[in-house]
């Protein structure tokens, strides 16, 4: 158990293994901000606004990603998921403080996700 925690903690302190693991999270991403059935269009759902946020994301545009983060937080206010890609975004936007207390909030709701914990680890 002792190296397992070592390990972690490495991981932890290495940013390129974190900037890697985001990256393969945004592969694929769309960015879609409505949902459009027939002549009927709706709001984005939390999900389809994290995935725009990831695309922005992708493409360097920070400012419009935490646009469509904070959209989805305004949705959902415990979605880790908005929390913890929210926390990419700024800490790419050279917020470090504010990703860090994006990413601790994405780790209370989902304690057992690791990739909130790597993101925190990271800013």
């Amino acid at each position: 158990m002792p190296d397992m925690i070592n390990t972690l903690r490495c991981l932890l302190r290495n940013r390129q293994v974190w900037l890697f693991c985001v990256l393969a999270m945004l592969q694929g991403c769309a960015a879609t901000t409505t949902t459009t059935t027939g002549n009927t269009s709706k709001p984005a759902s939390v999900d389809e606004l994290i995935k725009a946020g990831n695309a922005l994301v992708s493409r360097g545009d920070y400012d419009a990603a935490m646009t469509q983060y904070n959209r989805a937080l305004a949705q959902d206010i415990a979605s880790a998921d908005a929390h913890g890609n929210f926390s990419v975004a700024l800490y790419y936007a050279g917020r470090y403080n504010d990703a860090i207390r994006e990413a601790q909030q994405a780790i209370v709701m989902a304690p057992t996700e690791l990739n909130w914990r790597l993101n925190l680890g990271a800013a």
